[in-house]
Formats: structure tokens, C-alpha cells, sequence
């Protein structure tokens, strides 16, 4: 595998926030269209709205599924339910919205004709997408057609970079919360981590940045253990943390190493606290069980249990459970991966429709473009109001209208995570700079 290659291959693992392949779940077709109208997936009270029949606003979305690296549908999922449930409810004045997905299957060439397609069929934004293989061109081609790209489930920097992006959170911030000082007295009684990381060249380029989010975030971190690519027998790492004493730990590391990982520090009887982005599939996290009692996870969004203390999050789970009600495997999987992901794309959705509620005329996708880049939008206190007229991110990041990091604890009861009391949010953009 060449270096390129690997850091490619590191960086989706941040971006899919450690996901376990469940590749084969879902269909692998390269694009799909679909739309909705009363009485599907969504509706929500009493109220019988009209079918939309004006002329159908497309919007579209692009992910990796059933590739040997994984299958990630959040996307798809997420964008699916807000649509239906959009036209459920009558559609953006009348206008119905098509949604069409394109599988990039992981690779440059096929993600650059996934954008490209897309462009062409004449969507007027991209929403909620994953790129992981060829983020450069995939973007360059969104600006050249003039379609913006929102709440990216993207980790990239690209992703934060061109005049087209609007992230609603910001994902490389969450991946490095995990070197809080406050998290870490909290859990273990000190203010050291612990981190594994991948013996790889993009594996090992995530150690400067941790670096300086733990000397922001008032952490000690302990001097990396390096782990061979090829290893599955993780007890000899743990064995290495464990020499270590006490201290917060987290890792930057396959997948599949992951849940070994932990598998074995339960093995060994270390009851340890762990941090990560997201970090494991919620399927893995349900299988591991009391391994995983003190799992924490750095996210820009709440959990899906909070959905009595954001009406928006409750209706993406009705939405949701919906979808999933009426088999489609999309948001089956999504659901048993990486739900978060799912609701950062449903979010997007929501956004989307504020925005082309200011548009006077036609929506096509460079009036999407211009009013995208004055709009505020308010998503019912899920983040922050956002001013798109304004980044605040910096450096390698410039794009960012949301820094703000919280820390939530994986719940084994609940199979949910949950907020934990004490906790000030993050900066994840102040976390990085330095």
C-alpha cells in the first residue's frame, strides 16, 4: 500500500469515526433517486398536507458503501428522511425535493464521477456527503457548477476550505477533544493521556495535532505506543498502556483494532476510560457491552436521547424509525453504524430549506450558492445558530462556522450516548491552533 494510500485510508477512519465494516448490508448501486409525498416516511401530527407538484427542487449526496473498507449510508439515510418527511408536509412551497445519491466507492476516480454526475443532473446542493477518496477534485468540481456543499460528514481539510463549503460542526475538532484535561481528571484522577496510535505515515501524522489540542486543553499526553499495521493480537498493547499507569485513553488506529483493542484490555481486567470521535459502530459498541462502560465520545451534535430537549431531534428519530419501518437498508444500517452521521445530513436538510426560503425566483443551484452565503440558520438549539456569512475556523481549517466540541458517554443501558454533567464544550478550532 503506498503512503498515500495509508493516509488516505487513516483520515476516513477519522472521518467514519472508527466505523466496523458492515459492508454487504446495503446495495451497491453508483446513484439512486428518490423523492416522497403525503402519508410517507415522516409525517408527523394529524394533517393531511397537499402532494407538492411544483417543478421538483434535486438535491443530492455522495458516501462509500459496500467497499471492503465499509459501508457508510448515513448520508443517504439522513438526507432520504428529510426529504420524504419535507414532502410528507407539502414540499418547499409546493416544490417536491428529489434526493439522488452516488456510492464513491472509496475511490478517486469514481468519487470525481459521482461529483460530476451529480452536477450535471443539476443538483442545487450537495448535503450531508462523505468524500474520503478524492475530496480536491470532488470539490473543485461542486465550485465549478456552483453547487454549495452542506453539513459535509466530511474530516478533510478540503472539507473546511473552499468558498462552497458549509460544515454545521466541525468533525477534526471532535476527533482531538479527547485530549481534555477536565475529561481526564474527571475519569481517571489525573490529567495524563494515553493514545495508540497506527505505525503508518498518515496514522502517525494525527500525533502533532493531538500534541497541541492536549498543551490547549490542559493534558498530559504520555509518549504514543505505536501499533504494526498487521497486528490482531492487541494484549501486547495493552499490556504497554497498562505499564503506564493511570491516564485517559484514546486511539488513532484501524477499525478492526479498535474493538480488538478494547476487546483485550477487558480481557486483561483493565478498567480503563476511553475517548474517541465517535469511535466505535453502535453495533460493535452493543456487542462489547460492559467493555465499554466508560467510553467517551466528542461530538458537535446531541444524542438521539435527547430528543425531549430538541423537538428536531425527536422528529429525525420519528423520521428515521420510519424509513427504517419501510425497509429501506440505507437507514437499517445507518442506524446500527453511525446514527450521529445520519443526523448531521437530516440536519443539513433542514438547513437547506431555511435557505431556499429566502430565494425570490427560480431555485437553481448558483441562487442556492449566493443565498447560502448570507444566510443564518437556526436549527433549534442542535448547534449553535449558525452565520454563514462568517467562519471562525483558521489555519488548515478556515472554513468553520461551529468549533463548538461536546463530550458524551457511551450508555450501555440506554445504547445511546448520553451528556455528562461537569463538562464545559470544547472550542475544537481553538483546540488546534498553535
Amino acid at each position: 500500500m503506498s503512503q498515500r494510500t495509508s493516509h488516505r485510508r487513516q483520515l476516513a477512519a477519522v472521518a467514519i469515526a472508527g466505523a466496523v465494516a458492515l459492508a454487504g448490508l446495503v446495495g451497491c448501486g453508483s446513484d439512486n433517486k428518490s423523492g416522497g409525498s403525503a402519508g410517507t416516511a415522516g409525517t408527523t401530527g394529524t394533517t393531511v398536507a397537499q402532494k407538492p407538484t411544483g417543478t421538483p427542487i434535486k438535491i443530492g449526496t455522495v458516501a462509500t458503501v459496500g467497499m471492503p473498507i465499509g459501508t457508510f449510508p448515513e448520508s443517504f439515510a439522513g438526507v432520504k428522511a428529510a426529504a420524504q418527511g419535507i414532502n410528507a408536509a407539502g414540499g418547499i412551497d409546493g416544490h417536491p425535493l428529489v434526493v439522488e445519491t452516488c456510492n464513491g466507492k472509496f475511490d478517486p476516480n469514481q468519487e470525481l464521477a459521482c461529483a460530476r454526475k451529480l452536477v450535471g443532473d443539476g443538483v442545487v446542493a450537495m448535503i450531508g456527503a462523505m468524500p474520503l477518496a478524492n475530496v480536491p477534485g470532488y470539490e473543485a468540481t461542486l465550485i465549478k457548477g456552483h453547487v454549495v456543499d452542506l453539513a459535509s460528514n466530511g474530516v478533510f481539510p478540503q472539507s473546511y476550505e473552499g468558498p462552497n463549503v458549509y460544515p454545521i460542526d466541525f468533525l477534526p475538532g471532535q476527533a482531538f477533544a479527547c485530549a481534555d484535561g477536565a475529561l481526564a481528571k474527571q475519569t481517571t484522577g489525573t490529567d495524563q493521556v494515553r493514545v495508540i496510535v497506527g505505525d503508518s505515515v498518515g496514522e502517525k501524522s494525527s500525533i502533532p495535532q493531538f500534541q497541541t489540542a492536549a498543551k490547549n486543553l490542559g493534558s498530559q499526553l504520555q509518549e504514543p505506543v505505536l501499533v504494526p499495521q498487521t497486528a490482531t493480537d492487541l494484549s501486547p498493547i495493552v499490556q504497554q498502556m497498562a505499564n503506564r499507569g493511570k491516564g485517559l485513553v484514546s486511539w488513532f488506529v484501524s477499525p478492526p483494532q479498535t474493538v480488538a483493542f478494547v476487546a483485550a484490555a477487558a480481557s486483561a481486567g483493565q478498567d480503563w476510560a476511553f475517548c474517541s470521535a465517535d469511535g466505535i459502530a453502535r453495533a460493535q459498541r452493543i456487542k462489547l457491552g460492559a467493555a465499554l462502560k466508560s467510553f467517551y465520545v466528542g461530538s458537535g451534535l446531541p444524542s438521539l436521547s435527547e430528543g425531549a430537549k430538541y423537538p428536531l431531534v425527536a422528529q429525525f428519530n420519528q423520521q428515521i424509525k420510519a424509513l427504517v419501518d419501510s425497509g429501506d437498508q440505507d437507514a437499517k444500517v445507518s442506524m446500527e453504524n453511525f446514527p450521529s452521521h445520519a443526523l448531521r445530513a437530516w440536519l443539513g436538510v433542514q438547513a437547506f430549506k431555511q435557505i431556499v426560503g429566502g430565494i425570490h425566483g427560480p431555485i437553481t443551484a448558483p441562487a442556492v450558492y449566493a443565498a447560502t452565503a448570507k444566510a443564518h440558520v437556526d436549527l433549534g438549539g442542535t448547534v449553535p445558530p449558525l452565520d454563514f456569512s462568517k467562519p471562525v475556523g483558521t489555519g488548515a481549517y478556515p472554513r468553520v462556522f461551529n468549533p463548538i466540541v461536546s463530550i458524551s458517554r457511551w450508555d450501555p443501558a440506554k445504547q445511546d450516548t448520553v451528556p455528562v454533567p461537569g463538562l464545559k464544550p470544547i472550542d475544537g478550532v481553538k483546540a488546534l491552533q498553535g
